[in-house]
Protein backbone atom coordinates (compact mmCIF):
# COMPACT_ATOMS: atom_id res chain seq x y z
CA UNK A 1 0.00 0.00 0.00
CA UNK A 2 1.39 3.52 -0.87
CA UNK A 3 1.87 6.07 1.83
CA UNK A 4 0.78 9.59 1.52
CA UNK A 5 3.57 12.13 1.91
CA UNK A 6 2.63 14.17 5.14
CA UNK A 7 3.36 17.39 3.56
CA UNK A 8 1.07 16.52 0.49
CA UNK A 9 -1.58 16.10 3.11
CA UNK A 10 -1.32 19.11 4.74
CA UNK A 11 -1.26 20.57 1.16
CA UNK A 12 -4.52 19.30 0.65
CA UNK A 13 -6.04 19.99 4.04
CA UNK A 14 -5.32 23.26 3.28
CA UNK A 15 -6.74 23.74 0.07
CA UNK A 16 -9.90 22.49 1.05
CA UNK A 17 -10.07 24.65 4.40
CA UNK A 18 -9.40 27.73 1.94
CA UNK A 19 -12.42 26.92 -0.54
CA UNK A 20 -15.00 26.25 2.09
CA UNK A 21 -14.00 29.13 3.37
CA UNK A 22 -14.41 30.95 0.10
CA UNK A 23 -17.49 29.36 -0.32
CA UNK A 24 -18.45 30.85 2.99
CA UNK A 25 -17.48 34.54 2.15
CA UNK A 26 -18.97 34.11 -1.25
CA UNK A 27 -22.27 36.23 -1.66
CA UNK A 28 -25.62 34.70 -1.00
CA UNK A 29 -27.37 33.10 -4.29
CA UNK A 30 -30.91 32.92 -5.21
CA UNK A 31 -32.98 30.52 -6.49
CA UNK A 32 -34.40 31.04 -10.80
CA UNK A 33 -37.09 28.94 -11.25
CA UNK A 34 -38.47 29.05 -15.43
CA UNK A 35 -42.59 29.13 -15.44
CA UNK A 36 -43.05 29.53 -19.54
CA UNK A 37 -40.86 29.71 -22.22
CA UNK A 38 -39.87 33.42 -22.96
CA UNK A 39 -37.13 33.45 -20.69
CA UNK A 40 -33.21 34.17 -20.94
CA UNK A 41 -30.12 34.30 -18.51
CA UNK A 42 -26.77 36.02 -19.20
CA UNK A 43 -24.89 34.81 -16.27
CA UNK A 44 -22.43 37.63 -13.87
CA UNK A 45 -19.37 39.25 -16.13
CA UNK A 46 -20.47 37.66 -19.64
CA UNK A 47 -22.29 39.10 -22.30
CA UNK A 48 -24.18 36.10 -24.36
CA UNK A 49 -27.79 34.86 -23.34
CA UNK A 50 -29.32 31.68 -23.19
CA UNK A 51 -32.35 30.07 -23.34
CA UNK A 52 -34.17 29.14 -20.66
CA UNK A 53 -37.25 26.48 -21.04
CA UNK A 54 -40.19 26.71 -19.00
CA UNK A 55 -39.48 24.13 -16.21
CA UNK A 56 -35.85 24.58 -15.85
CA UNK A 57 -34.28 25.53 -12.38
CA UNK A 58 -30.84 27.18 -11.39
CA UNK A 59 -28.97 29.08 -9.15
CA UNK A 60 -29.06 33.01 -9.68
CA UNK A 61 -26.70 35.18 -8.48
CA UNK A 62 -25.03 38.40 -7.71
CA UNK A 63 -25.07 40.40 -11.16
CA UNK A 64 -26.71 37.17 -12.60
CA UNK A 65 -29.73 38.84 -15.32
CA UNK A 66 -32.91 37.57 -16.70
CA UNK A 67 -35.10 38.90 -19.79
CA UNK A 68 -38.68 37.96 -20.30
CA UNK A 69 -40.21 37.95 -24.16
CA UNK A 70 -44.11 38.66 -24.81
CA UNK A 71 -45.14 35.59 -22.61
CA UNK A 72 -41.56 34.50 -20.76
CA UNK A 73 -42.15 34.39 -16.72
CA UNK A 74 -40.40 33.14 -14.09
CA UNK A 75 -39.77 32.94 -9.82
CA UNK A 76 -37.15 34.05 -8.00
CA UNK A 77 -36.88 33.13 -5.21
CA UNK A 78 -34.36 34.47 -2.03
CA UNK A 79 -34.62 33.85 1.38
CA UNK A 80 -37.88 34.71 3.14
CA UNK A 81 -39.25 36.73 -0.16
CA UNK A 82 -39.56 35.92 -3.61
CA UNK A 83 -40.42 37.54 -6.97
CA UNK A 84 -42.74 37.12 -9.82
CA UNK A 85 -41.62 38.26 -12.83
CA UNK A 86 -43.59 39.06 -16.00
CA UNK A 87 -43.60 39.05 -19.33
CA UNK A 88 -41.65 42.36 -21.43
CA UNK A 89 -39.65 42.32 -18.32
CA UNK A 90 -35.83 42.66 -17.50
CA UNK A 91 -34.57 41.59 -13.80
CA UNK A 92 -30.89 41.83 -12.35
CA UNK A 93 -29.58 41.25 -9.01
CA UNK A 94 -27.28 43.94 -7.78
CA UNK A 95 -26.48 42.54 -4.55
CA UNK A 96 -28.00 39.83 -1.84
CA UNK A 97 -26.88 40.19 1.85
CA UNK A 98 -27.80 37.86 4.57
CA UNK A 99 -29.05 40.73 7.06
CA UNK A 100 -32.40 40.63 4.75
CA UNK A 101 -31.56 43.39 2.14
CA UNK A 102 -32.11 42.37 -1.76
CA UNK A 103 -30.91 44.56 -4.55
CA UNK A 104 -32.48 44.39 -8.18
CA UNK A 105 -32.50 46.16 -10.83
CA UNK A 106 -35.80 45.88 -13.05
CA UNK A 107 -37.29 46.93 -16.26
CA UNK A 108 -41.24 45.81 -16.66
CA UNK A 109 -43.08 44.66 -14.07
CA UNK A 110 -42.61 42.37 -11.10
CA UNK A 111 -45.05 40.76 -7.65
CA UNK A 112 -43.10 40.64 -4.79
CA UNK A 113 -43.96 38.37 -1.88
CA UNK A 114 -42.29 39.30 1.86
CA UNK A 115 -42.60 36.51 3.91
CA UNK A 116 -39.59 37.66 6.41
CA UNK A 117 -39.94 40.49 8.80
CA UNK A 118 -37.86 43.98 8.23
CA UNK A 119 -36.82 42.64 4.92
CA UNK A 120 -35.36 46.05 2.74
CA UNK A 121 -36.25 45.15 -0.92
CA UNK A 122 -34.16 47.84 -2.72
CA UNK A 123 -35.03 48.54 -6.63
CA UNK A 124 -33.21 50.29 -9.36
CA UNK A 125 -33.46 51.67 -12.71
CA UNK A 126 -30.58 50.98 -15.45
CA UNK A 127 -28.76 53.66 -15.76
CA UNK A 128 -30.29 55.77 -12.50
CA UNK A 129 -31.34 55.95 -9.26
CA UNK A 130 -34.42 53.96 -7.62
CA UNK A 131 -36.16 53.55 -4.64
CA UNK A 132 -36.10 50.91 -1.66
CA UNK A 133 -39.42 49.56 -0.12
CA UNK A 134 -38.99 47.90 3.61
CA UNK A 135 -41.28 46.24 5.27
CA UNK A 136 -41.88 45.28 8.79
CA UNK A 137 -44.20 42.52 8.44
CA UNK A 138 -45.38 39.84 5.54
CA UNK A 139 -46.42 41.96 2.53
CA UNK A 140 -47.40 41.43 -1.07
CA UNK A 141 -46.76 44.53 -3.46
CA UNK A 142 -46.12 45.15 -7.15
CA UNK A 143 -43.77 47.09 -9.11
CA UNK A 144 -43.74 48.52 -12.55
CA UNK A 145 -40.78 50.14 -14.23
CA UNK A 146 -40.18 52.56 -18.07
CA UNK A 147 -38.87 52.38 -20.00
CA UNK A 148 -38.57 48.81 -20.97
CA UNK A 149 -35.22 48.26 -21.45
CA UNK A 150 -33.12 45.43 -24.10
CA UNK A 151 -36.59 44.51 -25.85
CA UNK A 152 -36.46 45.84 -29.28
CA UNK A 153 -40.18 44.69 -29.68
CA UNK A 154 -41.48 46.92 -26.94
CA UNK A 155 -39.74 49.88 -28.69
CA UNK A 156 -43.14 52.00 -28.73
CA UNK A 157 -43.61 52.07 -25.05
CA UNK A 158 -40.50 53.78 -24.74
CA UNK A 159 -42.19 57.00 -25.83
CA UNK A 160 -43.90 57.25 -22.22
CA UNK A 161 -42.56 58.96 -19.76
CA UNK A 162 -39.58 57.31 -17.20
CA UNK A 163 -41.69 56.30 -14.33
CA UNK A 164 -42.44 53.86 -11.43
CA UNK A 165 -45.84 52.12 -9.77
CA UNK A 166 -45.86 50.56 -7.17
CA UNK A 167 -49.14 49.09 -5.81
CA UNK A 168 -49.75 47.28 -2.04
CA UNK A 169 -51.98 44.47 -1.70
CA UNK A 170 -51.71 42.81 1.26
CA UNK A 171 -49.24 44.07 4.44
CA UNK A 172 -49.65 43.58 8.00
CA UNK A 173 -48.41 46.57 8.52
CA UNK A 174 -47.70 49.67 6.25
CA UNK A 175 -45.24 49.74 4.09
CA UNK A 176 -42.11 52.35 3.53
CA UNK A 177 -40.95 53.49 0.38
CA UNK A 178 -37.91 56.08 0.17
CA UNK A 179 -36.54 57.00 -3.10
CA UNK A 180 -32.62 57.63 -3.49
CA UNK A 181 -33.29 61.52 -3.03
CA UNK A 182 -34.53 60.72 0.10
CA UNK A 183 -38.08 61.14 -0.66
CA UNK A 184 -40.19 59.24 1.64
CA UNK A 185 -43.58 57.73 1.96
CA UNK A 186 -45.68 54.91 3.70
CA UNK A 187 -48.48 53.23 1.69
CA UNK A 188 -50.81 50.38 2.99
CA UNK A 189 -52.44 47.73 1.65
CA UNK A 190 -55.02 49.27 -1.40
CA UNK A 191 -52.91 51.76 -2.25
CA UNK A 192 -50.20 53.03 -4.63
CA UNK A 193 -47.74 55.41 -4.95
CA UNK A 194 -46.21 56.69 -8.60
CA UNK A 195 -42.94 58.38 -9.49
CA UNK A 196 -41.43 60.22 -12.15
CA UNK A 197 -37.91 58.62 -12.28
CA UNK A 198 -36.10 61.99 -11.75
CA UNK A 199 -39.49 63.67 -9.69
CA UNK A 200 -41.10 63.23 -6.87
CA UNK A 201 -43.31 60.96 -5.24
CA UNK A 202 -46.76 60.89 -5.27
CA UNK A 203 -49.02 60.90 -2.01
CA UNK A 204 -50.09 57.28 -1.64
CA UNK A 205 -53.52 57.08 -3.36
CA UNK A 206 -56.33 54.52 -2.67
CA UNK A 207 -57.20 52.84 -5.61
CA UNK A 208 -60.63 51.29 -6.55
CA UNK A 209 -60.99 47.43 -6.54
CA UNK A 210 -57.84 45.77 -8.28
CA UNK A 211 -54.83 47.25 -8.08
CA UNK A 212 -54.01 47.97 -11.72
CA UNK A 213 -51.07 50.15 -12.42
CA UNK A 214 -52.93 51.80 -15.53
CA UNK A 215 -55.36 53.45 -13.16
CA UNK A 216 -52.32 55.11 -10.45
CA UNK A 217 -50.84 55.72 -14.01
CA UNK A 218 -54.00 57.53 -15.41
CA UNK A 219 -54.64 59.68 -12.06
CA UNK A 220 -51.02 61.08 -12.50
CA UNK A 221 -50.84 62.01 -15.83
CA UNK A 222 -51.73 65.48 -16.55
CA UNK A 223 -54.54 65.51 -17.51
CA UNK A 224 -57.32 63.47 -17.61
CA UNK A 225 -60.78 62.92 -17.70
CA UNK A 226 -63.86 60.93 -16.32
CA UNK A 227 -66.68 60.06 -18.40
CA UNK A 228 -69.49 57.76 -18.91
CA UNK A 229 -69.96 55.29 -21.54
CA UNK A 230 -72.97 55.79 -24.04
CA UNK A 231 -73.20 53.89 -26.93
CA UNK A 232 -75.27 55.10 -29.79
CA UNK A 233 -75.08 52.12 -32.39
CA UNK A 234 -74.15 49.03 -30.28
CA UNK A 235 -74.91 47.45 -26.79
CA UNK A 236 -71.34 48.05 -26.25
CA UNK A 237 -68.27 50.39 -26.96
CA UNK A 238 -65.80 48.02 -29.06
CA UNK A 239 -62.33 48.65 -27.23
CA UNK A 240 -59.22 48.53 -29.61
CA UNK A 241 -55.64 48.04 -29.86
CA UNK A 242 -55.35 51.59 -31.78
CA UNK A 243 -57.45 54.48 -32.61
CA UNK A 244 -59.15 53.24 -36.19
CA UNK A 245 -61.47 50.32 -36.93
CA UNK A 246 -58.77 47.99 -38.58
CA UNK A 247 -56.97 47.26 -34.99
CA UNK A 248 -58.32 44.02 -33.09
CA UNK A 249 -60.98 44.70 -30.56
CA UNK A 250 -60.03 42.95 -27.75
CA UNK A 251 -63.05 43.52 -25.29
CA UNK A 252 -65.98 46.21 -24.77
CA UNK A 253 -67.21 48.67 -22.12
CA UNK A 254 -71.10 48.29 -21.18
CA UNK A 255 -72.94 51.35 -20.95
CA UNK A 256 -72.97 53.47 -17.80
CA UNK A 257 -69.68 52.42 -17.06
CA UNK A 258 -67.43 54.60 -15.67
CA UNK A 259 -64.38 55.59 -17.76
CA UNK A 260 -61.34 57.50 -17.39
CA UNK A 261 -59.81 58.95 -20.96
CA UNK A 262 -56.08 59.82 -20.81
CA UNK A 263 -55.58 61.38 -24.24
CA UNK A 264 -57.13 61.47 -27.95
CA UNK A 265 -56.38 61.50 -31.30
CA UNK A 266 -56.16 65.12 -32.87
CA UNK A 267 -59.13 64.83 -34.57
CA UNK A 268 -60.86 64.48 -31.29
CA UNK A 269 -62.86 60.90 -32.82
CA UNK A 270 -61.19 58.63 -30.64
CA UNK A 271 -60.23 58.81 -26.81
CA UNK A 272 -57.53 56.37 -25.14
CA UNK A 273 -58.81 54.97 -22.19
CA UNK A 274 -57.82 52.98 -18.94
CA UNK A 275 -58.97 50.00 -19.70
CA UNK A 276 -58.49 46.91 -17.23
CA UNK A 277 -54.63 46.27 -16.86
CA UNK A 278 -53.65 48.28 -19.54
CA UNK A 279 -55.00 51.19 -22.21
CA UNK A 280 -57.65 50.77 -25.30
CA UNK A 281 -58.62 53.20 -28.04
CA UNK A 282 -62.88 54.27 -28.29
CA UNK A 283 -65.03 56.14 -30.36
CA UNK A 284 -65.58 59.58 -28.77
CA UNK A 285 -68.99 60.19 -29.72
CA UNK A 286 -69.77 56.67 -27.29
CA UNK A 287 -68.73 58.46 -24.28
CA UNK A 288 -70.42 61.71 -22.03
CA UNK A 289 -67.70 63.68 -20.64
CA UNK A 290 -67.49 65.01 -17.23
CA UNK A 291 -68.62 69.04 -17.49
CA UNK A 292 -65.12 69.61 -15.87
CA UNK A 293 -63.42 67.65 -18.78
CA UNK A 294 -61.44 69.95 -21.22
CA UNK A 295 -60.93 67.10 -24.02
CA UNK A 296 -58.61 69.79 -25.54
CA UNK A 297 -56.35 69.63 -23.01
CA UNK A 298 -55.32 65.97 -23.54
CA UNK A 299 -52.57 64.36 -25.28
CA UNK A 300 -52.47 64.07 -28.48
CA UNK A 301 -51.74 60.64 -29.86
CA UNK A 302 -51.46 59.18 -33.89
CA UNK A 303 -53.47 57.52 -35.77
CA UNK A 304 -50.14 55.09 -36.14
CA UNK A 305 -50.35 54.60 -32.23
CA UNK A 306 -50.82 50.79 -31.25
CA UNK A 307 -51.06 49.70 -27.85
CA UNK A 308 -48.98 46.37 -26.48
CA UNK A 309 -51.43 44.98 -23.71
CA UNK A 310 -48.86 42.63 -22.04
CA UNK A 311 -50.02 39.42 -20.50
CA UNK A 312 -49.97 36.16 -18.72
CA UNK A 313 -51.05 32.75 -20.19
CA UNK A 314 -51.74 29.40 -18.60
CA UNK A 315 -50.96 31.14 -15.20
CA UNK A 316 -50.13 28.24 -12.71
CA UNK A 317 -51.79 28.38 -9.31
CA UNK A 318 -49.83 29.53 -7.23
CA UNK A 319 -49.09 32.35 -10.00
CA UNK A 320 -52.53 33.17 -9.70
CA UNK A 321 -52.45 33.38 -5.36
CA UNK A 322 -50.04 36.27 -6.21
CA UNK A 323 -51.39 38.53 -9.63
CA UNK A 324 -55.56 38.29 -8.71
CA UNK A 325 -55.16 41.06 -6.57
CA UNK A 326 -53.53 43.23 -9.15
CA UNK A 327 -55.17 41.51 -12.17
CA UNK A 328 -58.11 39.98 -11.06
CA UNK A 329 -58.73 36.59 -11.97
CA UNK A 330 -58.73 35.74 -16.07
CA UNK A 331 -62.83 36.41 -15.97
CA UNK A 332 -62.01 39.59 -14.15
CA UNK A 333 -59.24 40.64 -16.75
CA UNK A 334 -59.00 39.47 -20.31
CA UNK A 335 -57.19 42.02 -21.32
CA UNK A 336 -53.97 40.54 -19.32
CA UNK A 337 -54.73 37.28 -19.06
CA UNK A 338 -55.48 37.35 -23.11
CA UNK A 339 -53.01 39.42 -24.37
CA UNK A 340 -49.84 37.73 -25.01
CA UNK A 341 -52.20 35.07 -26.67
CA UNK A 342 -52.89 37.62 -29.92
CA UNK A 343 -50.32 40.55 -30.37
CA UNK A 344 -51.23 41.09 -33.73
CA UNK A 345 -53.12 44.43 -33.67
CA UNK A 346 -54.57 44.26 -37.13
CA UNK A 347 -57.71 42.61 -37.13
Amino acid sequence: MRRFNPIWLALIALALAVRVGAQADAPLASALQVIFNGVDVRRANTEDWFPMRAGAQMAFGVGDTLRTDLTGRAWVEFDGARTLILPASVFALRAYQPDGSIDVELSGRAVHEIADDGLVYRVFYPDAAGLHVRADAPALFAIQTRPYRSIPLLEPLNRGQPSLVATAAAAERPLQIVTFDTVQAVFSAGEGVFSPIFGSLSPPQRLPGLLRFAEIESLNVPVSCAALSRPTVAPRLAARIGPAEQYRSIGGVDFGVPLRIVGRTEDRRRYRIAYYSAYAWIVADGVVLDPACDPAALAVFPYETVELPLGAVAVTPEELALLQPFYGTPTDDPWFYRAANDINPVR
